[in-house]
């Protein structure tokens, strides 16, 4: 899967819950089309549901043509991929921007163990 800016939506959400704030991110995926396949999903793996009750999350979600992949993937491989593209703190465009060349290394929600459940922010090519 290739990053394209043009096809990566980052979504940078700095959660903080009440009894009153909350969030739903298939809600505000569901506003932009290009991303259906992602918010599908989200749903799908319950990922959504561990994004909505997280305190700080950054999303780095593929366009419906740059996830097509997965398509007939086992459940398994689909929530492994989708955790990578979920950061488990918050970046904002400056502070990935930032990280970039850094090989800052970024927890994520895959289910995966070991090396596979971090990514990495390198310079791109």
């Amino acid at each position: 899967m290739g990053l394209r800016n043009s096809y990566v939506l980052c979504l940078a959400l700095m959660l903080s819950f009440s009894s009153i704030n909350c969030i739903d991110i298939t809600k505000i995926l569901g506003q932009n089309p290009e991303f259906s396949t992602f918010n599908k999903y989200l749903t799908e793996t319950k990922l959504a549901e561990q994004i909505n009750t997280a305190k700080a999350v950054t999303i780095l979600a593929l366009d419906n043509t740059d996830i097509a992949c997965l398509s007939g993937k086992s459940p398994d491989a689909v929530k492994t991929v989708i955790g990578t593209h979920i950061v488990t703190d918050f970046y904002d465009e400056k502070k990935l921007f930032e990280a970039i060349g850094s090989h800052a290394e970024l927890a994520t929600l895959s289910p995966a163990s070991g090396l596979a459940a971090k990514i990495y922010v390198a310079t791109p090519n």
